[in-house]
């Protein structure tokens, strides 16, 4: 009788942890650029199918629980010590709910894409060692308006679309704007080997977008042109990620 009721007990457990991963299944995930040997945040969303609640679900070392028809976000960490470009398939999630007798797991597929950068070097740093040139970006002329024509001035100034349609000269006007940027090269940077360099590239990037430096980088096989703002740091660190490897930047 005994042994019989530890059966059914079991089976019942087994039911009920494989039942509580097997309604759920994952909607959307926000990958994360960052660093390697630093934790990344990551946000995605999971849906739970079935009407019981799911509780003590394990998803990227994370636990969580879900209610019953609900769809919840979820924010998680990851981590990587190595640097590159990586594609993820499919994202593991389990379960050893509710007495921790039994395993259940599913893979649900996605089709992600995110970059590790190579671990920041130390801060104590010489920004001017790393710098092929202290020099000024190219001079960028902003459009801001016209004026009446003058005698003097170039006739290459002169807005000829403009002048055909009000039937009179108008100069463009134009504001230029020049900045002093910092070109990292390569050949300057002190490290035993290419994963060092790569790193204090990576901490100069990073002091750059910081203070809102221009900067460019000077690598064996490309170069970073010159620019500012968060879309250039990050397309920065990307060809520091993938330096050397064959999986290019996206």
């Amino acid at each position: 009788m005994a042994t019989a009721v530890l059966v059914t007990f079991g089976v019942v457990c087994m039911h009920q942890t494989n039942s509580n991963v097997g309604s759920l299944s994952i909607k959307e995930v926000d990958p994360q650029s960052g660093f390697a040997n630093e934790t990344i945040p990551w946000r995605f969303k999971i849906l739970n199918r079935g009407l019981a609640d799911s509780f003590s679900i394990n998803i990227f070392n994370d636990v969580i629980d879900i209610g019953g028809r609900e769809t919840s976000t979820e924010n998680v960490t990851i981590r990587s010590e190595k640097r590159g470009r990586f594609h993820l398939n499919t994202i593991k999630i389990s379960s050893t709910y509710p007495l921790g007798l039994f395993y259940s797991w599913k893979w649900c597929k996605v089709n992600l894409s995110y970059y590790i950068y190579p671990p920041l070097g130390p801060a104590e740093f010489s920004l001017q060692a790393l710098t092929d040139q202290k020099s000024e970006i190219e001079s960028r002329d902003d459009f801001i308006g016209h004026r009446n024509f003058a005698d003097g001035d170039s006739a290459h100034h002169v807005d000829w679309k403009a002048q055909a349609r009000k039937q009179k000269l108008l100069v463009k006007l134009f504001e230029s704007t020049n900045t002093e940027a910092s070109v990292l090269d390569w050949a300057k940077v002190s490290g035993k080997n290419d994963e060092e360099k790569l790193s204090i590239l990576a901490r100069a990037v990073y002091e750059c977008q910081l203070t809102q430096t221009p900067f460019g980088i000077v690598l064996p096989t490309v170069t970073v042109p010159v620019g500012t703002g968060t879309s250039h740091y990050h397309h920065a660190l990307k060809f520091l990620a993938t330096f050397g490897q064959k999986d290019e930047v996206a």
